[in-house]
């Protein structure tokens, strides 16, 4: 296993206008890509992690993730958020020739957190809103504009030298991701957490403990979300029965697969299947 294993494999936007906006109300599993992401909580509230340090949203904040971070977005069960994900290629802003791209460099990256507390920063997260809303509405010339207001969102950063220490990936923390890793590749088979302690080198109390820190959740808790994250694109791509679902998500059983499933989303599977996109 290697970090590629926790690659998205999604292309954002196209060749020729590399920028994407998701509006989401659920959990991001552990993932990196290579664009940048800036995430607007519109409702409610969440943990958002990057590289193993959590940074708590409200709705009105926003945060940032550099390109090829690892990150995740966890929530509390049956909590009602709603958030935006702008995802940008900046070489598509700046390509490496470009003067403008000595801005941004490994040792001097954007700060991650964006609370509204100054006039600064609430412009900085108005304009992040109002990108989302020209990416939704996608009216006639709206690449031009977006690219212009991105060019400023960057400017900014600099222009307040909204800039961060650099801090390295932890030991623990890669050790930990190893059992993500494993995770997100054998989701759908039996996982113990004794199997899961060993890939991390720790004694099993000690694992459950760092994974909680760095991820928010108990590994089986862990576990149990990616599942469900599984089940919900099965059930909005294809028509396999509930059985077939739950058994290609790793439950038990299709009794207990649906309590956990409500018990999170506060619908049942099948009408979860019916509701419209």
């Amino acid at each position: 296993m290697n970090i590629s294993d926790l690659k998205e494999n999604k292309k954002h936007g196209t060749d020729g206008f590399p920028v994407a906006m998701y509006n989401s109300q659920w959990f991001i599993p552990y993932q990196w890509h290579n664009e940048d992401e800036f995430i607007y909580m519109v409702k409610g509230s969440a943990e958002y992690n990057i590289n193993g340090r959590s940074i708590r949203l409200d709705a009105g904040q926003c945060a940032f993730c550099e390109g090829r971070k690892l990150h995740y977005m966890m929530l509390e069960e049956k909590q009602e958020i709603s958030f935006r994900a702008l995802v940008i290629d900046r070489s598509y802003l700046f390509p490496a020739e470009d003067v403008c791209s000595r801005y941004f460099s490994a040792s001097k990256p954007p700060k991650s957190f964006y609370g509204g507390d100054t006039p600064a920063e609430r412009a900085f997260i108005k304009r992040i809103a109002d990108i989302c809303d020209l990416m939704e509405k996608r009216e006639y010339g709206y690449e031009l504009n977006v690219k212009q207001q991105l060019i400023r969102v960057y400017s900014s950063i600099i222009e307040e030298w909204w800039y961060e220490e650099y801090e390295p990936i932890t030991a623990s923390f890669e050790n930990i991701k190893r059992a993500l890793e494993f995770i997100h590749i054998n989701y759908m088979n039996k996982i113990s957490a004794d199997e899961l302690a060993g890939l991390s080198g720790y004694s099993i109390p000690y694992f459950q403990r760092l994974f909680k820190e760095y991820t928010g959740k108990t590994p089986f808790e862990y576990l149990i979300m990616y599942r469900l994250n599984a089940a919900k694109k099965l059930l909005s791509n294809t028509d396999i029965s509930l059985i077939e679902v739950a058994s290609e998500c790793g439950f038990s059983n299709v009794s207990y697969f649906i309590r956990e499933f409500k018990k999170v989303f506060s619908v049942t599977p099948y009408r979860y299947r019916k509701m419209p996109e």
